[in-house]
């Protein structure tokens, strides 16, 4: 026996309805695809750092707690005369306060678990100079460390890290520190990277330290927006940081958990915007019809 075949009751086209909710479906598809994109692109933009090794936790070296020339945090490179002395070191996690080779270390007090985890950067502010301060143009000797971002698209770009504060333990006297941060087409150093630095710069918060002997800056937060400019397409990037501070009552400045992200540009944003809109107004039609 011959199982009956229904035709639906329309002929040709079906009505009206029917094909204004497969175009509803169809719509509704479409814009979903182009929301998902959208948002996919935004938060990789907005997620992704393009710094490696941000925690100093790699090292092609002998193990932290060393100075900058033994441990070798690669890609970070570090420019200057102080790489492979006590100026520029890279500690392990509660190693800051120890005095393992005879060079700078901060009082006992001071708080040398860093809230990015693992190891992290502590620098001399113009080691060697005396008195202060000092900056890449008054005092271009200083060490200074930075690493290759390579070609970045024009536009806005976030660096973010954490820093903190000590003081060499055997001194006294209220000391400053703070970062100098580049990020242009060549390091902030011109004595040791060749070439005049162009770019865009950004001074991190000043950190005041004015308490006695033992005294410190703990870690905090910092966010700097930064500009690649249409006229650096094309033209490799880097990102440096130069300690600054007052050497006269050698200040220790630390660093870790770099990153350097892009922000988003308007045309992804406009795009999830009338994404977002679309859903709303076929929302709207879907419920009026």
């Amino acid at each position: 026996m011959m199982t009956p075949f229904y035709r639906p009751y329309w002929s040709g086209h079906p009505p009206l309805h029917l094909q204004e909710n497969d175009m509803f479906a169809r719509m509704k598809q479409a814009l979903a695809a182009l929301l998902a994109a959208a948002l996919a692109l935004t938060t990789s933009m907005a997620q992704a750092t393009l710094i490696q090794n941000g925690g100093f936790e790699s090292y092609s070296g002998t193990p932290p707690p060393g100075t900058f020339g033994a441990v070798r945090p690669d890609p970070w490179l570090c420019a200057g005369p102080y790489c492979n002395i006590a100026a520029v070191k890279i500690y392990a996690q509660g190693t800051a306060h120890l005095n393992l080779d005879g060079g700078m270390h901060v009082y006992p007090g001071f708080p040398s678990q860093s809230p990015a985890g693992g190891n992290f950067l502590a620098a001399d502010p113009c080691y060697g100079q005396n008195p202060g301060p000092c900056s890449a143009t008054t005092f271009p000797g200083t060490s200074t460390i930075y690493q290759p971002v390579g070609i970045l698209t024009p536009g806005k770009y976030v660096v973010s890290f954490w820093q903190a504060e000590g003081q060499w333990e055997g001194f006294t006297g209220d000391t400053t520190g703070q970062w100098e941060v580049g990020l242009g087409d060549i390091c902030l150093n011109p004595v040791s990277c060749t070439g005049l630095f162009s770019g865009d710069i950004h001074f991190s918060p000043l950190m005041t330290n004015t308490l006695p002997p033992g005294g410190f800056v703990p870690w905090n937060f910092v966010t700097l927006n930064f500009t690649v400019p249409t006229t650096a397409a094309g033209v490799p990037q880097y990102l440096s940081f130069m300690a600054l501070g007052n050497p006269s009552v050698p200040p220790m400045v630390f660093l870790d958990g770099v990153s350097l992200t892009q922000v988003p540009e308007p045309s992804s944003l406009s795009i999830l915007g009338l994404g977002l809109c679309g859903l709303v107004m076929l929302g709207l039609r879907r419920r009026r019809a």
